[in-house]
């Protein structure tokens, strides 16, 4: 499957599988001291990758919603640490509980970034033999309660433009790998995201102006491959879950700009992708949901 994913087509030559210079949180450019930062589902697996950049670029404050305690205290005191000057709060709770969105909003005051990397998924299974409480748990979280989530966040005031990142997947445009809903409730939400992106655009530099991404993390070895999957360890060539970890370090920089509103994946070279800014900007089509790569693809 790995291998499949490099034949694709798409907009740079290069497809990283681990981390690289340009997008290191180590970059000063890269910076994100002073940053409020909620991430949901970031105690573990891509999503711990996720908070553990975010620290290295310095964030000031990095508030995490998750459900289970014991990763999310741990995360919170390796991170803290590691990172002495970064604040870890720890927030124990769920993204389909009005009342704990509620309560991590009020808790965690402005937030100036927000990453959606919270998910589930049903076990493999023909489309038409998926159970319907397997589908309709799918939706429930990757769709409403992350709408939920995004609707509460963008109802408070804020002082400057606000940054949403989603962690889609590539399967939400690919068929025949057995987790259909999980695809097509991930192609949901990223239809949402292009949506807000394009009515929040009229505002982009103010205080409701909106930068949302969406993006395909990586094939990284999860507990979810491990349990939607039944895959191991050593049963393929994984990619590095930095690789995305740090691809959201980017996006939250002023250096993504110009692809926001995108579908994007985090094995694209970012230096290929800005020395085609131009192009990029000039159509609206580009890297969105739409099957368009007319002058992208070398």
């Amino acid at each position: 499957m790995i291998d499949f994913l490099k034949t694709l087509p798409r907009p740079t030559a290069t497809y990283h599988t681990k981390p690289y210079p340009a997008i290191s949180p180590t970059r000063p450019e890269l910076s994100l001291k002073g940053k409020n930062i909620l991430i949901t589902g970031g105690a573990t697996g891509i999503g711990l990758a996720i908070t553990t950049a975010l620290a290295t670029a310095s964030a000031s404050n990095i508030h995490i919603l998750a459900r289970t305690a014991g990763p999310l205290l741990s995360t919170k005191s390796s991170l803290e640490n590691l990172y002495p000057s970064v604040t870890i709060h720890a927030h124990i709770g769920s993204i389909s509980s009005p009342q704990d969105i509620a309560r991590v909003l009020d808790e965690a005051g402005e937030i100036d970034i927000l990453v959606l990397s919270a998910g589930r998924s049903q076990p493999i299974a023909p489309t038409a033999a998926i159970p319907p409480e397997e589908l309709r748990a799918d939706f429930e979280l990757n769709v409403l309660a992350n709408m939920s989530l995004i609707s509460a966040y963008l109802a408070r005031p804020a002082k400057a433009e606000r940054t949403i990142i989603h962690v889609s997947t590539g399967g939400a445009y690919m068929s025949g790998m057995g987790t259909a809903g999980y695809g097509a409730s991930k192609l949901a939400m990223s239809k949402l995201i292009s949506d807000i992106h394009l009515e929040a655009l009229p505002h982009a530099g103010t205080a409701q102006g909106v930068r949302a991404f969406t993006f395909h993390p990586a094939v990284a070895f999860t507990q979810m491959a491990a349990d939607v999957f039944g895959l191991g360890k050593d049963d393929l060539e994984w990619d590095d879950p930095n690789l995305p970890g740090q691809f959201v370090v980017w996006l939250a920089s002023s250096e993504a700009d110009f692809v926001r509103g995108r579908f994007l994946w985090a094995h694209w070279d970012v230096e290929e992708l800005k020395a085609k800014k131009n192009v990029i900007e000039a159509n609206s089509n580009l890297l969105t949901m739409k099957p368009e790569m007319a002058g992208l693809t070398d």
